[in-house]
This record gives C-alpha cells, structure tokens and sequence, in this order.
C-alpha cells in the first residue's frame, strides 16, 4: 500500500490513492526518462542549428536516396554474381556522413550571407544535385539488373547533374569524367 503524506493520512479513502499513486507514477515515469528527453530534445536543437528544420523532409529523401542506391547496388551485384563487399557498404554510411556535413555548411553558409529566405538558396541546390545524382546512380543499378529504365529520364537527370556540378576553386581538384558513372573521377591540375 502506497504511504500518503501526513496530511492526507489521517482518514485515507481509496480513490485518493488511487489518485496520489496516479500523481506519483507519472512523476516517476518523467523521472525516469528525462534524460532521454533532455538528450532528444538536444538533438533537435542542434539538428534544427545545423540544418533547416523546415527542409527535413528533403534531406530525409536525400537519405532514402542512398539506401535506395545502396540496396539496388547490392541486388545488381547479387543478379550479376559478383562478390558483395562490405567495405563498399561502409562507403554508402560514410556518403551520408559527408552529405550531411557539406548541407550543413550550406545551410549555416546561407545562414550567414542571408539566403535562406529565398526561393533558391545553396542548401536546397547541394541537396537537389545530390538526389540527382543518387537517383541516375540507383536507375543504372536497376538497368543493371536486367530491367528496363527511361533513358530520357536518366539523360534528363544527367544533364541537371553536370549543370549543378559545383565548381571548386583549389589548386588540384576532382572532376567528373564520365556523368553515367559518378563514381569514376579523376584528379588534376587546374590550368
């Protein structure tokens, strides 16, 4: 039997337990749980810091994209019968790491020079290359598998691809060589 405090112990009646063991769990269970909250609700701080809150549902469908990839990667592989190498499955979760690392300086760089209020800002256009890219990437891997795909649509997606091929301005730099295969690169000077 659960003890009341003193003041209502004098004559207890069963509905105020039940009331006071009512009051006391859901002190107990917020207790219980409150650092998971206070760590979940620092995520989200942090998230809606470092990326636009309002586009989440874009770089979730950025994510979704690469395991799209990945998992039509794999199948290729497996309908081909070549060798599945976990390291190359590593690859994709390190791909993710590095996307978000790069929208994230998009994001705060937009922050900083004032764009995100605009229709178009550098957040949204690194993402939306990058879903080109993971998009043309998983329709080769379907092609690849024996299935038909639109060639329109790849050469459509190609083509916004190497037109949002962000420029870089280093001594030595990657370019893409071969916009069918975004994985093959080639490094250089520039002239």
């Amino acid at each position: 039997m659960t003890t009341l405090p003193l003041i209502l112990n004098t004559n207890p009646d069963p509905l105020m337990i039940s009331y006071w063991n009512s009051i006391t769990s859901v002190f107990t269970s917020v207790q219980n749980y409150f650092t998971s909250k206070v760590v979940v609700g620092g995520i989200i701080v942090v998230y809606s810091f470092f990326f636009n809150i309002s586009f989440a549902n874009v770089m979730s469908a950025l994510v979704a994209l690469v395991v799209f990839d990945m998992i039509t990667a794999v199948a290729g592989a497996k309908v081909r019968g070549e060798l599945i190498e976990s390291r190359k499955m590593a690859k994709s979760a390190f791909k993710l790491m590095v996307y978000g690392l790069v929208v994230s300086a998009g994001h705060l760089t937009d922050l900083a020079m004032g764009l995100s209020s605009f229709a178009f800002n550098l957040e949204i256009g690194l993402i939306g290359f990058w879903a080109a890219t993971e998009m043309i990437s998983t329709l080769e891997n379907v092609g690849k598998m024996g299935y038909a795909t639109p060639a329109k649509l790849i050469n459509a997606l190609r083509g916004y691809a190497t037109a949002a091929a962000p420029a870089v301005t280093s001594d030595t730099h990657t370019e893409i060589t071969h916009v069918s295969d975004m994985h093959t690169e080639a490094s250089h000077p520039v002239v």
